[in-house]
């Protein structure tokens, strides 16, 4: 897991870990499964999510659409 370079993104913003923000990483049967959560969520948190995995072999990206729908907060 140390040669992996791990990168969240809403829109263009990094997503960096904090008292909202959870972001973990943990082997699994030779792979790297990442979580990312966000508390409290609010409508600006709603927007396009992207991570991002670097690693001597490549690079590779996943995203994803968050919709924040009903009462937030």
């Amino acid at each position: 897991m140390d040669q992996l370079l791990r990168r969240r993104f809403k829109g263009e913003t990094k997503l960096e870990p904090s008292d909202r923000v959870k972001i973990e990483a943990k082997p699994a049967n030779g792979d790297v499964v990442s979580t990312l959560t966000i508390e409290a969520l609010t409508l600006d948190d709603k927007g396009d999510v992207k991570a991002v995995g670097k690693n001597p072999a490549g690079e590779t990206t996943a995203s994803a659409k968050l919709n924040v729908i009903g009462k937030c907060g």
